[in-house]
């Protein structure tokens, strides 16, 4: 599982400015905030025709273009959510199969780590981790697969199960949250 830390951005957009260029720094800082926010937009955009498009290889061209990463013979179903705050997170391995209004995560609040009780939930750093189909995983229709799991080859879960952990190899899940039922 990977986790990407929630650094401070205007340290990290000072990293990534160039130093041969004269604009003054403010300029340089306002590029990259649009920049980012341009990319933003573009991700959010794909992601809105991605959702209501036919067929579904054209849904997995625009995906792609979002940034996840997909395999060979990948089915992606009507009213797919694949997160916007961190498409290139997400891994589709060759034969997946995700059917309608499944919601595919790699975002989430820290808040086990940093809530406290004078906080708003809102406040709470948000972390990013890899969320990974691996071959031929079959997933139900309106199920949630949280970020961080691993879903390992071959497996099933079933519709409107909530995946909260790794499911292994050639298994079934199921329910809320998503319990191994059988394994084959």
């Amino acid at each position: 599982m990977t986790n990407i830390e929630n650094d401070d951005k205007e340290e990290v957009m000072r990293k990534m400015i160039d130093p041969e260029n004269q604009e003054p720094i403010e300029v340089q800082l306002a590029l990259s905030r649009f920049q980012g926010l341009a990319r933003k937009i573009k991700v959010r955009v794909l992601h809105k025709v991605a959702k209501v498009c036919h067929p579904s290889s054209l849904r997995i061209l625009l995906h792609k273009a979002r940034g996840v990463q997909i395999g060979e013979g990948v089915f992606i179903g009507e009213q797919v959510h694949l997160d916007d705050y961190a498409p290139e997170l997400i891994k589709l391995a060759n034969g997946v199969r995700v059917a309608a209004q499944t919601i595919i995560m790699s975002h989430k609040r820290d808040i086990g780590g940093c809530y406290k009780k004078e906080m708003k939930a809102v406040e709470v750093p948000i972390k990013h981790f890899e969320t990974i189909l691996e071959e031929d995983v079959q997933v139900g229709i309106r199920s949630i697969i949280m970020p961080g799991v691993r879903i390992g080859k071959g497996a099933i879960i079933g519709a409107g199960s909530l995946v909260t952990r790794d499911i292994p190899e050639y298994s079934l899940a199921i329910g809320v949250p998503a319990e191994v039922v059988k394994e084959f």
